[in-house]
């Protein structure tokens, strides 16, 4: 089903590996011609000052504002798309598939973090195996509604047409407030208070998780084990990306899931077993 919209690639000047990562993909894929390039605005360039949030944060919200003032006049929905993000191959056929359900929101994210919730994670677990049951031209893709469980991630969402001026409204104000929160917690607030409608995508059709580790994030780690912990609990939202090659993990990654000795550890990894792949398990 042909899918009419634009879309625009955030990615700083500095970072042409990102750009070619990025360009190359969208070549493959016969994209190219629908988007367009937003030059992101770099942290390192902004004054210095006191802020609430790290000056990549702040600089990442007002990258994604931008973005959106330049789609602006578009006409059309705006895929809003950051630079390390890896699309699936059958990206436009599911988008044009799913489409008929963006209208019921303001953003439609095309994968976000999963908590690490076990009654969600089996919910999800459940609905992304009866899809891939189903023949490849068969495979049946939802947009779920978000709003209670976004957690956050903005390396690619659609915002509706009519969705547009007010997304733009909510980041300005988020913007003359500091910002005071980063752009996907910021996001999380608006939806709980009722001014953002959020849905997804699923199973996810992009990811921004690269099993070989490359094109590491731009933003600097909060505390020394960041990274790794970023980089672990990524798997449970890579594992519901549609393309996904789980026996291309990294082995520094597996060593993380490793067993433990710790019998209290141990009791909570098998509770969780139990959620995730018991036929026994109910929610209640």
């Amino acid at each position: 089903m042909s899918f009419d919209y634009r879309g625009i690639f955030i990615n700083l000047d500095r970072s042409a590996e990102r750009r070619a990562h990025i360009e190359g993909q969208l070549e493959r894929l016969e994209l190219r011609e629908r988007y367009t390039r937003f030059p992101a605005i770099d942290a390192r360039q902004l004054p210095e000052r006191a802020r609430a949030v790290r000056p990549e944060e702040e600089a990442c919200f007002r990258s994604h504002y931008e973005a959106l003032t330049l789609g602006r006049p578009f006409g059309t929905p705006v895929h809003i798309i950051e630079d390390d993000l890896i699309f699936a191959t059958q990206f436009s056929g599911i988008a044009g598939s799913a489409q008929s359900a963006f209208a019921s929101y303001d953003i439609v994210f095309t994968d976000t973090y999963v908590m690490t919730l076990p009654p969600l994670m089996r919910e999800l677990k459940d609905l992304f195996d009866r899809c891939l049951a189903k023949a490849p031209n068969a495979m049946s893709f939802q947009v779920l509604d978000i709003k209670t469980w976004y957690r956050g991630l903005t390396s690619s969402y659609f915002v509706m047409p009519d969705a547009i001026e007010k997304m733009r409204a909510a980041l300005a104000r988020g913007l003359a407030a500091g910002p005071a929160r980063p752009l996907d917690l910021f996001i999380r607030d608006e939806a709980h208070a009722g001014r953002l409608r959020l849905g997804c995508v699923f199973p996810f059709i992009t990811t921004p998780f690269h099993p070989d580790g490359a094109l590491p994030t731009t933003m600097a780690s909060r505390e020394p084990n960041a990274a790794v912990s970023r980089a672990v609990l990524s798997l449970i939202s890579y594992s519901f990306f549609i393309d996904r090659d789980l026996s291309k993990l990294p082995p520094a990654l597996n060593d993380r899931l490793a067993a433990t000795d710790d019998e209290h550890r141990k009791l909570l990894s098998g509770v969780l077993n139990f959620v995730l792949s018991s036929p026994e398990y109910a929610p209640y």
